[in-house]
């Protein structure tokens, strides 16, 4: 998986792939009492929440850290391509919780290096216009 030219684990899971409705809809009643409803398809928005397990999605400190780097721009659109080939246009998602939490794999290692394995736990993005 191909991030913004960071590589990360292809282990990433896509946890709400199959959650979009690519049509939005609007119901609403006339004063005549008849149901008056409007479809258009979405154009951005989709969310792309990665996840993994403390048993996967290792990568080294040096990477965390351009990671995070990324995650701190405001407006930062990156091109991401998921490892079955699907490419986006996205953004950090940062609506609601956090768009990134990593942690250190082994907490015993004392202080980090480049090379210390961090953990994906979640990764949030959402599709925009490129």
């Amino acid at each position: 998986m191909i991030l913004d030219g960071l590589t990360l684990p292809d282990t990433l899971k896509w946890a709400n792939e199959y959650d979009w409705n690519a049509v939005a809809q609007t119901q609403d009643r006339a004063v005549t009492g008849a149901m008056i409803v409007q479809e258009q398809l979405k154009q951005y928005g989709r969310e792309i929440n990665l996840t993994g397990t403390e048993k996967s999605n290792w990568i080294p400190k040096s990477t965390m850290d351009a990671l995070n780097a990324k995650e701190a721009q405001l407006n930062k659109k990156m091109a991401v391509t998921l490892p079955d080939g699907q490419a986006f246009t996205v953004m950090f998602n940062r609506n609601g919780s956090g768009a990134l939490k990593a942690r250190q794999v082994f907490d015993w290692e004392g202080i980090p290096t480049p090379d210390t394995n961090y953990t994906i736990q979640s990764l949030r993005l959402i599709t925009v216009e490129p």
